[in-house]
């Protein structure tokens, strides 16, 4: 597949600025509402070869963060009309509420830095909605997020040398240190905001020893 849509690039088709826009915008904003679809590997293969062919990296700059601007906040009012419309059930509502407290003490860092967490990022935003997360904090991560994603991909495109191979090795890499930092952190804050209930568990224990 990687090599298919290499060839398609390099071969059938020119990269043109406008092409490298709407490709990347329509690619970015997709990953919010179809996840499984392997969308970062495109926007990565587009970058590198842009860069190979000494096109500007501007449009797709753009493309990510606009594209991944709305589809960020499409995936909220999905979660924001799901919650008002009673479309999840009531089960799942319930399940879903557990975790609304712990979210919104950490939300504005797990909203801007989304697209480093690993298998909870596409449901992040949609529980945004769900909880009633403010529309102005959620626009706000959201287009800081991806402007952040975007500068990180072409960090690695710039870096990382001729060969596809080691872009994606770089890609991933970095991604591990980042999530690992970003995890690292949300470990930190739950352990701080908890700090008094895990204090007490651990003297109870104490006490029963």
């Amino acid at each position: 597949m990687e090599q298919s849509f290499i060839n398609l690039l390099t071969e059938e088709l020119s990269i043109s600025v406008f092409f490298s826009f709407c490709l990347t915008f329509a690619i970015a904003l997709i990953k919010y509402i179809v996840p499984p679809l392997p969308c970062d590997l495109t926007i990565l293969i587009l970058s590198f070869l842009s860069i190979l062919k000494n096109k500007p990296f501007f449009p797709i700059l753009l493309g990510i963060s606009i594209g991944g601007t709305i589809g960020a906040l499409l995936a909220y009012r999905m979660g924001l009309k799901g919650k008002e419309f009673d479309l999840f059930g009531e089960k799942i509502e319930v399940a879903i509420g557990k975790f609304e407290q712990p979210f919104k003490k950490s939300y504005f860092f797990t909203l801007l830095f989304n697209r480093f967490l690993p298998g909870i990022r596409p449901i992040i935003f949609p529980l945004a909605g769900f909880y009633r997360i403010n529309f102005p904090i959620v626009l706000i991560t959201a287009t800081i997020g991806n402007l952040i994603y975007a500068i990180f991909i072409y960090f690695i495109v710039s870096t990382a040398g001729k060969e596809f191979a080691e872009i994606k090795g770089l890609y991933k890499i970095l991604g591990i240190w980042i999530e690992f930092l970003l995890l690292s952190f949300a470990v930190f804050l739950l352990i701080f905001f908890y700090r008094k209930k895990l204090f007490n568990v651990i003297r109870k224990n104490k006490n029963g020893s």
